[in-house]
């Protein structure tokens, strides 16, 4: 026989939701968390099913078959919302079998013992038929793994919700989410608790299912309404938490909200240390408040963090909220300095090159005319005297007809070095020919650049160089040209210590002769 009962309403409306979320969600197989939230609907249609058959028939034998087939759903819905939360908040990590698997023990030993209680005892100590308002019921007492299972199912329902309500939590976005997760639970808690309470009236009756319903209700529109589960905004936290770009959320009290992980790996701080840390005491040398209210094109600044170098910029996560929360996002450019250092090295080496002599490593010809040029400018525009030296080595060819090309390379070498330990740092020594040299004398006088070219002159002539067929002396003749930007001659300052050159070669050679205007 059958009964129709008002007693099955909660059952029909569970029924009803459930298939309807299902529905809903079916589609999003490829979304995080949609598998996990079919099974739990799977559960409580299971669930309710068996409970509508107990109630539609009054023969004791269906009814306990539908008993035992209710805890197939019962045991499912806590161990899929465990596995919805985990897989929704952890979206990089695929839950495998065995970790699904090593959840559903206990809830496969309970349907287990469910489907052989007849044997043991342990779920049910005694299941009789009753008759309650007119209604045909069983009546149970419960035996001791029933408050294992229980205890079970709670622990789920509690991890479940505390997953996804911190994970919700970090975000103000998540306001009705939040509430939605926490209510939901709550329902089933309080109507299964009210079921096995021994303030219950009807204990023949599951209120479970009534809260399921409620709940059911509470996560279609807090949940999926709100777009938690479409595809679009967990490709977007996907998207994130991939990121080869480190990211983080401060909050206005410049506490750290939350971190990617790629940003928890080059701050070297996991989620936990995160909330007693401030941003400030983390980066020190970046100012939040500067990159939020820079242009956008400019809020950016560089920071290094264990020797990598970093650009970091800031925006509001609600724009039109001053108040709101900040994201900042760090990219590693360390690959691009390092690229930009290698180029500018080798920018620098190449121009190094191009002015300077190989074998001496003074300055070229090239290099010192340009500067001349720049010199001789100054002084036309704003006066002040420059003096030339150039000097060239006396008998430089015999040097090497006597004893080869390679010990006139080293005489070379030791003038150069001379020079360079002579002149001041303001000086610009250059090799602008065979045997010859230039010294260009910013800021120097007449009687200054002579001084200096008798040092020179002098300190060439004590020098000597070592070679295989004997010691190698040489001396050197300066000619020394001076300008103001009195003179008319300024561009034609090197001509005019080529002649004074000239001239000290004539008078004797080794001597310094200055040029007459």
């Amino acid at each position: 026989m059958t009964q129709l009962t008002p007693w099955s309403l909660p059952a029909v409306l569970a029924l009803v939701v459930a298939i309807g979320s299902y529905i809903r969600v079916r589609d999003k197989g490829h979304v995080p968390g949609v598998e996990a939230f079919g099974w739990l609907t799977a559960g409580i249609v299971i669930w309710t099913v068996a409970q509508l058959v107990a109630g539609l028939f009054t023969n004791p034998d269906i009814q306990i078959w539908a008993l035992r087939f209710q805890f197939v759903g019962i045991v499912i819905a806590p161990v899929a919302w465990l596995a919805f939360a985990l897989t929704y908040v952890s979206r990089r990590v695929h839950m495998s079998s065995w970790s699904i698997l090593a959840m559903a023990v206990v809830p496969i030993t309970t349907v287990l013992i469910v489907f052989t209680n007849e044997g043991h005892g342990l779920m049910w100590q005694s299941v009789q038929p009753g008759i309650h308002l007119g209604v045909a019921t069983l009546d149970t007492v419960r035996g001791p793994w029933f408050t294992v299972h229980a205890g079970y199912c709670y622990a789920m329902l509690i991890a479940g919700t505390s997953i996804l309500a911190q994970n919700l939590a970090q975000s103000r976005l998540h306001a009705r989410p939040l509430v939605s997760v926490i209510a939901a639970p709550v329902l089933i808690a309080i109507a299964n608790l009210f079921t096995l309470s021994p303030f219950n009236p009807a204990p023949w009756f599951d209120a479970t299912p009534l809260g399921y319903a409620l709940a059911a209700v509470i996560l279609h529109v807090g949940v999926l309404s709100f777009g938690l589960l479409d595809s679009a905004q967990v490709v977007r936290h996907r998207v994130v938490e991939t990121l080869i770009d480190g990211v983080m959320v401060v909050a206005p009290n410049d506490k750290i909200v939350d971190l990617n992980p790629t940003a928890q790996t080059l701050l070297n701080i996991n989620s936990q240390a995160m909330r007693e840390r401030a941003f400030s005491d983390l980066i020190g040398n970046a100012n939040l408040k500067a990159l939020v209210d820079s242009p956008r094109e400019q809020n950016k600044t560089e920071i290094t963090i264990d020797r990598r170098a970093y650009d970091i910029s800031a925006s509001l996560l609600d724009e039109t909220d001053p108040e709101s929360e900040v994201v900042l996002v760090f990219r590693d450019i360390t690959a691009r300095r390092k690229a930009e250092d290698r180029l500018r090295n080798m920018r620098m080496e190449l121009q190094r090159l191009a002015n300077t002599d190989p074998l001496t490593e003074l300055y070229n010809r090239r290099f010192f005319l340009q500067r001349l040029s720049e010199e001789t400018e100054r002084v036309r525009r704003h006066g002040s005297e420059l003096s030339v030296l150039l000097f060239d080595l006396d008998h430089f060819k015999k040097v090497n007809d006597t004893y080869g090309h390679d010990a006139g390379d080293k005489v070379l070498v030791l003038v150069s070095k001379v020079t360079q330990h002579v002149k001041r740092i303001t000086d610009v020594a250059a090799r602008v020919g065979g045997e010859e040299f230039a010294l260009l004398l910013p800021e120097t006088d007449r009687k200054g650049a002579v001084r200096l070219a008798q040092r020179l002159r002098q300190a060439i002539e004590k020098r000597q160089v070592k070679t295989d067929s004997g010691i190698v002396k040489v001396t050197a003749s300066i000619g020394v040209a001076t300008v103001t930007n009195n003179h008319k001659e300024v561009e034609h300052l090197l001509t005019h210590a080529d002649r004074a050159l000239y001239k000290a070669k004539e008078s004797g050679r080794n001597m310094v002769c200055c040029a007459e205007f």
